[in-house]
């Protein structure tokens, strides 16, 4: 999807463009001038994610009314007749929707209450007073144009939905996210599923092939269109294919009929068919390149392989002897209503965009058209008036940097004269030429005795901020000196702060590798002229740019310090497990070693503990000599008694 909605409008007479800051700019195709800018009051906080033109008042066949005197609206748009205005709806990136009137140049309505998120894609109902979104919250809101209160409100995915488009007839809506749904706006009833894109679908439109019945009945005729038959075409986010598909609600085929090649990305898309008779549809496809691509396929039923462009439009500057051609990006593109088969271009970019209608030549297969570079040529009208030229200089003469002159205060001799008693009036005297000539000569020897001193830029700065000269402002923004730096901010003069301010901005975003020493200059003036800035009515919508730019920026800084927190963390845990494992080495060494040299000692040891054998040995000898000893005395009393005997 593209990063900031473009859309023409039906008639092909008005561009409009929401810019990154949240501002709608509203072009002139015709003339190329700017013919309406609005700022919302909350642009920075919801910019705008997607645009919508309004019906032409053609299309709802009735004329322009006259408002009657006693008829007034509302403050916010409620009761006003919103067939008299062409609007533009604006959705947000926080879920309102802006109805905003070109005939009025001011705001129509302020829709809230139906979406909680970012709303991606908004279709008009041509026929009756409603307006559809839908939003990443995953819904498709019906609104009430003249109420601005939501009329109805159904969950339509269990994802985000990317885009919606509104068929024909007026009672059935298609709706896109990873799948294509086809739905029923009486009953609010899915009754078809296609798939066939890998990644999110991004765009949709409708393309009426059958004319089915006009009805005489009604007051004003009306197309009636059968659904049955019906081509659609979509495309899909990073995807390098334009699918078309067709509507059969009795057959369960889910897959596309027709696939389209593409070199690269969509961006956008338009269809036109030159009458109802032909089958051929003109397809005009913008890529992300800045490339166009047309294609002329006769949609009858399923083709087998891709289809390639039939011609491809590309705009390239002259280029040169020295010059080497360059590109030039084509930013939208539009079928023209006339039957001469016109497609209107809008090339260069947004700051000031080109309008061109470009005939398209039946053999033709490539088209590359030669311009000049909107850029250049806009850079140098604006330039050519306000061109400051460097006056020349000998190579013997010596530049220093241009100097605060302060004025130079009487003298201590001036001093002591008029402090001095009156003199009477007949003693009236001058002084002399000499004296005034040695006077001079010692106060330009005061002077010049000291060496001159470049710690300020700001003449130089003033000069190229009053001449816009990008060569002076880049000579003094090259100084990355803190001293030097705030002398020159803080000597600025009052008027020149928000120019210089405009300047930084303007620069940070062109070159970013400077960025470093112009974030400097951002805070020297941020921090010295900050009282003067503060009571400046417009500083929001002059240094929007900056701000955003300051908030993209920073937005994953907080992520990114959580990520060095855990980090060190970890790099911690790792460093105290090292230290411990390298303490427990130290600790696992023995406090005493005992070394065993001699055997005696071993012996002394052994004696000491007594032995379980060596005991139950003496035990069994010491029983023996008992039972000996007992033996002895019964024989010794047996010699007696025989003695006896």
């Amino acid at each position: 999807m593209a990063a900031s909605p473009c859309v023409i409008s039906p008639d092909g007479e008005y561009l409009a463009f929401a810019s990154p800051d949240g501002r709608l700019k509203v072009w002139e195709t015709e003339t190329g001038v700017v013919k309406q800018q609005y700022t919302p009051s909350s642009h920075l906080s919801a910019t705008c994610s997607c645009l919508a033109w309004g019906p032409p008042r053609e299309s709802l066949g009735m004329p322009r009314k006259k408002k009657r005197k006693s008829e007034k609206a509302d403050s916010d748009g409620v009761g006003a007749t919103v067939e008299n205005l062409d609007l533009i709806a604006l959705g947000t990136s926080v879920g309102s929707i802006l109805l905003y009137s070109v005939v009025k140049g001011d705001l129509q309505t302020k829709m809230d209450g139906g979406h909680d998120d970012t709303i991606n894609c908004l279709c008009w109902h041509s026929q009756n007073d409603s307006l559809y979104s839908c939003s990443d919250d995953r819904h498709i809101v019906e609104w009430s144009i003249a109420t601005g209160k939501v009329k109805c409100k159904w969950k339509a995915d269990k994802r985000s939905i990317n885009s919606i488009c509104l068929c024909p007839d007026g009672r059935h809506i298609l709706s896109a996210g990873r799948t294509i749904k086809l739905w029923d706006l009486e009953k609010k009833e899915m009754l078809k599923r296609y798939t066939g894109h890998a990644s999110p679908v991004s765009q949709l439109i409708c393309i009426p092939l059958q004319l089915k019945r006009k009805s005489s009945r009604l007051s004003r005729a009306k197309e009636i269109f059968d659904i049955d038959g019906m081509y659609f075409l979509s495309s899909a986010i990073h995807d390098r294919v334009l699918n078309a598909w067709q509507v059969k609600l009795q057959s369960k085929d889910k897959k596309a009929v027709a696939a389209f090649s593409l070199i690269e990305e969509p961006l956008s898309f338009s269809v036109a068919r030159p009458s109802e008779s032909e089958q051929i549809t003109y397809i005009a496809v913008v890529t992300r390149n800045g490339q166009l691509l047309i294609f002329d396929p006769v949609l009858n039923g399923k083709t087998k392989t891709s289809l390639e462009a039939r011609c491809l439009i590309q705009i390239a500057t002259p280029g040169g002897k020295e010059a080497v051609p360059k590109p030039i990006p084509i930013l939208s593109a539009q079928f023209c209503n006339d039957a001469d088969g016109n497609i209107l271009l809008s090339y260069g970019t947004f700051l000031k965009p080109v309008f061109e209608k470009v005939h398209l030549i039946n053999g033709e297969n490539e088209i590359c058209l030669i311009r000049e570079d909107p850029s250049i040529s806009q850079q140098n009208q604006s330039t050519s008036v306000n061109k400051v030229k460097t006056p020349l200089t000998s190579d013997k003469m010596k530049l220093l940097t241009p100097q605060n002159f302060v004025a130079m205060g009487p003298s201590q001799s001036d001093d002591i004269e008029r402090r001095g008693k009156k003199k009477r009036k007949g003693d009236i005297t001058e002084r002399s030429m000499e004296d005034r000539l040695i006077a001079m000569s010692i106060a330009c020897q005061d002077i010049m005795s000291g060496l001159p001193q470049a710690d300020s830029l700001v003449k130089l700065l003033t000069q190229g901020l009053r001449n816009q000269d990008d060569d002076i402002l880049s000579k003094v923004l090259r100084h990355g000196n803190e001293t030097l730096l705030k002398n020159t901010v803080k000597l600025l003069p009052v008027q020149l702060v928000l120019p210089f301010a405009e300047q930084l901005s303007r620069r940070i975003n062109q070159n970013a590798e400077r960025s470093v020493l112009l974030i400097r200059w951002v805070k020297a003036v941020l921090t010295l002229h900050t009282s003067y800035l503060s009571n400046f009515p417009e500083l929001t919508k002059k240094l929007s740019t900056l701000y955003q730019m300051i908030d993209t920026r920073t937005q994953n800084y907080a992520n990114l310090s959580r990520l060095q927190g855990k980090l060190s963390l970890v790099v911690s845990q790792i460093s105290a497990q090292a230290e411990e494992a390298s303490n427990k080495e130290l600790n696992t060494r023995p406090v005493m070693v005992f070394q065993d040299d001699s055997s005696d000692e071993q012996d002394e040891m052994a004696d000491l503990i007594p032995s379980r054998s060596e005991s139950e040995f003496e035990w069994e000898e010491l029983s023996d000599i008992d039972e000996d000893n007992d033996d002895d005395d019964e024989d010794g009393n047996q010699s007696d008694e025989d003695s006896d005997f």
